[in-house]
């Protein structure tokens, strides 16, 4: 399925995911168009946080982005995503 948004045309059979899980005490952030067997292969049952995008180019520069965040400005964003997660959990 394809949608128009302004000149660009949106593929929406193959959504980017951008996901943050928490391994071993740290973020990692990383982009992929199947979040459920990317979560078996890191071993976790779902992300902190997740954000489907439209094409790679978009995953990518976001997904740089957070990366360069600070652990506390990337604790903001998925409490901000994750009722679950709070800031008291960031140590």
């Amino acid at each position: 399925m394809f949608l128009r948004a302004g000149r660009e045309r949106i593929n929406f059979a193959i959504m980017r995911y951008l996901y943050i899980i928490e391994k071993h005490g740290k973020y990692y952030t990383g982009i992929t168009t199947d979040l459920k067997h990317r979560m078996r292969q890191h071993g976790v049952n779902k992300p902190l946080y997740k954000k489907a995008l439209p094409d790679k180019g978009t995953a990518s520069r976001r997904e740089r982005e957070i990366k360069g965040r600070t652990r506390k400005k990337k604790a903001v964003l998925i409490a901000k995503f994750n009722s679950e997660f709070t800031l008291n959990k960031m140590k």
